[in-house]
Protein backbone atom coordinates (compact mmCIF):
# COMPACT_ATOMS: atom_id res chain seq x y z
CA UNK A 1 0.00 0.00 0.00
CA UNK A 2 2.35 2.43 0.55
CA UNK A 3 4.65 1.37 -2.94
CA UNK A 4 1.06 1.96 -4.48
CA UNK A 5 0.76 5.61 -2.40
CA UNK A 6 4.27 6.78 -3.03
CA UNK A 7 3.62 5.94 -7.27
CA UNK A 8 -0.10 7.74 -6.69
CA UNK A 9 2.03 10.88 -5.63
CA UNK A 10 5.04 10.87 -8.00
CA UNK A 11 2.50 10.57 -11.09
CA UNK A 12 -0.77 12.93 -9.37
CA UNK A 13 -2.97 10.37 -8.55
CA UNK A 14 -5.38 10.75 -5.81
CA UNK A 15 -6.66 7.84 -4.52
CA UNK A 16 -9.85 8.19 -2.09
CA UNK A 17 -9.11 5.99 1.08
CA UNK A 18 -12.79 6.21 1.75
CA UNK A 19 -13.65 4.03 -1.35
CA UNK A 20 -10.97 1.94 -0.58
CA UNK A 21 -11.61 -1.83 0.55
CA UNK A 22 -10.08 -4.47 2.13
CA UNK A 23 -11.02 -7.92 2.09
CA UNK A 24 -9.50 -11.30 3.61
CA UNK A 25 -10.13 -14.77 1.78
CA UNK A 26 -10.28 -17.79 3.62
CA UNK A 27 -12.18 -20.88 4.69
CA UNK A 28 -11.08 -21.66 8.10
CA UNK A 29 -13.48 -21.59 10.58
CA UNK A 30 -11.73 -19.10 13.00
CA UNK A 31 -10.73 -16.92 10.81
CA UNK A 32 -7.52 -15.11 11.20
CA UNK A 33 -6.58 -11.89 12.27
CA UNK A 34 -5.27 -9.32 10.11
CA UNK A 35 -3.70 -5.92 11.05
CA UNK A 36 -5.73 -2.97 9.83
CA UNK A 37 -4.54 -1.92 6.22
CA UNK A 38 -3.52 2.10 6.65
CA UNK A 39 -3.28 4.22 2.84
CA UNK A 40 -2.33 7.38 3.01
CA UNK A 41 -2.53 8.00 7.00
CA UNK A 42 -6.16 6.38 7.02
CA UNK A 43 -7.58 3.07 7.81
CA UNK A 44 -8.98 1.04 4.78
CA UNK A 45 -12.02 -0.39 5.57
CA UNK A 46 -12.27 -4.28 5.98
CA UNK A 47 -15.36 -5.84 4.81
CA UNK A 48 -17.23 -9.47 4.33
CA UNK A 49 -18.15 -8.88 0.71
CA UNK A 50 -17.06 -6.68 -2.82
CA UNK A 51 -18.63 -6.04 -6.20
CA UNK A 52 -15.85 -6.17 -8.51
CA UNK A 53 -16.40 -6.39 -12.32
CA UNK A 54 -20.08 -7.66 -11.78
CA UNK A 55 -19.33 -10.31 -9.48
CA UNK A 56 -19.83 -10.67 -5.59
CA UNK A 57 -16.67 -12.29 -3.49
CA UNK A 58 -17.43 -13.30 -0.06
CA UNK A 59 -14.63 -13.74 2.64
CA UNK A 60 -15.20 -17.71 2.67
CA UNK A 61 -14.65 -17.83 -1.40
CA UNK A 62 -18.06 -18.95 -1.71
CA UNK A 63 -20.78 -18.36 -4.34
CA UNK A 64 -23.83 -17.11 -2.02
CA UNK A 65 -23.88 -13.83 -1.81
CA UNK A 66 -23.32 -13.41 -6.09
CA UNK A 67 -25.77 -15.68 -6.62
CA UNK A 68 -28.33 -14.53 -4.06
CA UNK A 69 -28.15 -11.15 -5.51
CA UNK A 70 -28.56 -12.56 -8.97
CA UNK A 71 -31.70 -14.98 -8.39
CA UNK A 72 -33.52 -12.08 -6.49
CA UNK A 73 -33.16 -10.16 -9.75
CA UNK A 74 -34.05 -12.33 -12.08
CA UNK A 75 -37.29 -12.85 -10.50
CA UNK A 76 -37.88 -9.30 -10.28
CA UNK A 77 -37.33 -9.60 -14.34
CA UNK A 78 -39.70 -12.47 -14.52
CA UNK A 79 -42.74 -10.90 -12.69
CA UNK A 80 -42.61 -7.95 -15.67
CA UNK A 81 -42.21 -10.74 -18.19
CA UNK A 82 -45.11 -12.67 -16.08
CA UNK A 83 -47.11 -9.06 -16.66
CA UNK A 84 -46.36 -9.13 -20.42
CA UNK A 85 -47.96 -12.90 -21.12
CA UNK A 86 -51.06 -12.09 -21.82
CA UNK A 87 -50.00 -8.79 -24.18
CA UNK A 88 -47.18 -9.92 -26.20
CA UNK A 89 -46.85 -13.15 -28.46
CA UNK A 90 -44.79 -16.46 -28.19
CA UNK A 91 -41.91 -15.61 -29.87
CA UNK A 92 -41.69 -11.86 -28.14
CA UNK A 93 -41.81 -13.52 -24.85
CA UNK A 94 -39.24 -15.96 -25.48
CA UNK A 95 -37.51 -12.98 -26.97
CA UNK A 96 -37.41 -10.93 -23.56
CA UNK A 97 -36.47 -14.38 -21.61
CA UNK A 98 -33.12 -14.72 -23.99
CA UNK A 99 -32.08 -10.62 -24.09
CA UNK A 100 -32.85 -9.28 -20.51
CA UNK A 101 -33.19 -12.24 -17.85
CA UNK A 102 -31.19 -15.21 -19.08
CA UNK A 103 -28.12 -13.21 -19.57
CA UNK A 104 -28.14 -12.12 -16.33
CA UNK A 105 -28.38 -15.73 -15.20
CA UNK A 106 -25.07 -16.63 -17.01
CA UNK A 107 -23.16 -13.74 -16.34
CA UNK A 108 -19.55 -15.17 -15.61
CA UNK A 109 -20.56 -18.19 -15.44
CA UNK A 110 -17.49 -20.02 -16.52
CA UNK A 111 -15.97 -18.83 -13.08
CA UNK A 112 -18.81 -19.45 -10.45
CA UNK A 113 -19.74 -22.68 -11.95
CA UNK A 114 -18.70 -24.42 -8.90
CA UNK A 115 -21.46 -23.05 -6.85
CA UNK A 116 -23.34 -25.53 -4.79
CA UNK A 117 -26.27 -28.11 -6.49
CA UNK A 118 -28.79 -25.83 -4.58
CA UNK A 119 -27.66 -22.33 -5.83
CA UNK A 120 -27.84 -24.26 -9.17
CA UNK A 121 -31.44 -25.39 -8.85
CA UNK A 122 -32.43 -22.22 -7.72
CA UNK A 123 -31.27 -20.70 -11.09
CA UNK A 124 -32.78 -23.61 -13.24
CA UNK A 125 -36.31 -22.70 -11.02
CA UNK A 126 -36.18 -19.28 -12.86
CA UNK A 127 -35.78 -20.35 -16.16
CA UNK A 128 -38.73 -23.02 -15.47
CA UNK A 129 -41.00 -20.23 -14.72
CA UNK A 130 -39.70 -18.22 -17.96
CA UNK A 131 -40.93 -21.78 -19.80
CA UNK A 132 -44.01 -21.69 -18.54
CA UNK A 133 -44.65 -18.40 -19.09
CA UNK A 134 -43.52 -18.66 -22.39
CA UNK A 135 -45.46 -22.09 -23.55
CA UNK A 136 -48.65 -21.17 -21.59
CA UNK A 137 -48.21 -23.80 -19.69
CA UNK A 138 -49.06 -24.35 -15.35
CA UNK A 139 -46.85 -25.61 -12.17
CA UNK A 140 -47.87 -29.45 -13.04
CA UNK A 141 -46.24 -29.88 -16.45
CA UNK A 142 -43.21 -31.97 -16.15
CA UNK A 143 -39.81 -29.98 -16.72
CA UNK A 144 -39.08 -32.86 -19.73
CA UNK A 145 -41.88 -31.89 -20.98
CA UNK A 146 -41.32 -28.39 -20.58
CA UNK A 147 -37.33 -28.54 -21.99
CA UNK A 148 -39.00 -30.80 -24.94
CA UNK A 149 -41.58 -27.33 -25.78
CA UNK A 150 -39.35 -24.96 -25.74
CA UNK A 151 -35.92 -26.46 -26.67
CA UNK A 152 -34.15 -24.77 -24.41
CA UNK A 153 -30.83 -26.75 -22.95
CA UNK A 154 -30.68 -26.33 -18.73
CA UNK A 155 -28.68 -23.76 -17.56
CA UNK A 156 -26.20 -26.67 -15.87
CA UNK A 157 -25.50 -27.73 -19.52
CA UNK A 158 -25.01 -24.22 -21.05
CA UNK A 159 -22.06 -23.53 -18.52
CA UNK A 160 -20.60 -27.18 -19.25
CA UNK A 161 -20.69 -26.24 -22.68
CA UNK A 162 -19.13 -22.24 -21.68
CA UNK A 163 -15.93 -24.35 -19.79
CA UNK A 164 -15.26 -26.83 -22.46
CA UNK A 165 -15.05 -24.23 -25.30
CA UNK A 166 -12.88 -21.53 -22.79
CA UNK A 167 -10.57 -24.38 -21.98
CA UNK A 168 -10.21 -25.32 -25.32
CA UNK A 169 -9.39 -22.17 -26.83
CA UNK A 170 -6.96 -21.76 -23.56
CA UNK A 171 -5.09 -25.04 -24.78
CA UNK A 172 -5.04 -24.05 -28.65
CA UNK A 173 -3.83 -20.15 -27.81
CA UNK A 174 -6.98 -18.41 -29.01
CA UNK A 175 -7.24 -16.09 -25.95
CA UNK A 176 -4.99 -13.95 -24.41
CA UNK A 177 -1.89 -14.86 -22.73
CA UNK A 178 -2.44 -14.93 -18.77
CA UNK A 179 -5.53 -16.99 -19.56
CA UNK A 180 -3.12 -19.81 -21.97
CA UNK A 181 -0.56 -19.45 -19.25
CA UNK A 182 -2.68 -21.09 -16.69
CA UNK A 183 -3.06 -24.33 -18.72
CA UNK A 184 -0.61 -26.88 -17.65
CA UNK A 185 2.26 -28.63 -18.85
CA UNK A 186 1.87 -32.03 -20.76
CA UNK A 187 3.26 -35.28 -19.06
CA UNK A 188 5.75 -35.83 -22.08
CA UNK A 189 7.23 -32.32 -21.60
CA UNK A 190 8.12 -33.27 -18.03
CA UNK A 191 9.16 -37.13 -18.25
CA UNK A 192 12.35 -38.25 -19.82
CA UNK A 193 10.76 -41.61 -20.93
CA UNK A 194 7.92 -42.35 -24.07
CA UNK A 195 4.68 -43.04 -22.19
CA UNK A 196 1.29 -43.41 -23.36
CA UNK A 197 -0.04 -40.79 -22.10
CA UNK A 198 2.38 -38.24 -23.23
CA UNK A 199 0.03 -35.89 -24.55
CA UNK A 200 -2.46 -35.74 -21.15
CA UNK A 201 -2.36 -32.43 -19.30
CA UNK A 202 -0.70 -32.60 -15.78
CA UNK A 203 -3.10 -32.78 -12.80
CA UNK A 204 -2.48 -29.51 -10.53
CA UNK A 205 -2.38 -30.08 -6.68
CA UNK A 206 -4.51 -27.67 -5.01
CA UNK A 207 -2.90 -25.97 -1.98
CA UNK A 208 -5.45 -23.33 -0.03
CA UNK A 209 -3.69 -20.14 0.65
CA UNK A 210 -4.93 -17.72 2.54
CA UNK A 211 -5.20 -13.84 0.52
CA UNK A 212 -6.02 -10.48 1.14
CA UNK A 213 -6.62 -8.03 -1.54
CA UNK A 214 -7.40 -4.68 -1.32
CA UNK A 215 -9.75 -3.06 -3.65
CA UNK A 216 -9.18 0.50 -5.22
CA UNK A 217 -12.58 2.35 -7.09
CA UNK A 218 -13.48 0.29 -10.10
CA UNK A 219 -13.20 3.74 -12.07
CA UNK A 220 -9.39 4.08 -11.37
CA UNK A 221 -8.60 0.70 -12.26
CA UNK A 222 -10.21 1.42 -15.58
Amino acid sequence: MQKISDWANSWLVTFNPNKTESLLFSRKINQPHHPPINMNGQNVNTVDTHKHLGLTFDKRLSWHTHIDLTVEKAWKRINIMRKLKYLLDRNSLQTVYFSFIRPLLEYADVVWDNCTQYEANELEKIQHEAGRIVTGTTQFVSIEKLHMETGWKPLSSRRKFYRLTLFYKMVHMQVPPYLSSLVPDTVGNQSRYNLRNDTDLQIISCITNLYQISFLPSTVLK
